[in-house]
């Protein structure tokens, strides 16, 4: 609840949420901690990505479907083509 004595800390608190995320999108690639289905693992954020992939590990490990009718080629990072 917001009362008169508390509004500055809350914009404080903002503030400091809202540049946090400024700094992300700043920053073209982010390493963080996330969580898919019920495992814990690193996660890469990389705002000049095009897609979302995974180890197979965790592909297997979460048991989920695979739409083998889309065929993509990934251009890693090093410049090699890479089908997936």
């Amino acid at each position: 609840m917001v009362t008169p004595n508390n509004t500055s800390a809350i914009s404080k608190n903002e503030d400091k949420k809202t540049n946090e995320i400024q700094q992300i999108y700043r920053t073209r690639v982010v390493q963080i901690r996330g969580v898919v289905g019920n495992y814990d693992v690193p996660v890469t954020i990389d705002s000049g990505s095009k897609i979302n992939v995974m180890s197979e590990e965790l592909f297997q490990k979460l048991n989920i479907g695979l739409d083998k009718s889309c065929k993509l080629v990934m251009i890693n990072a090093n410049g090699a083509p890479t089908k997936i």
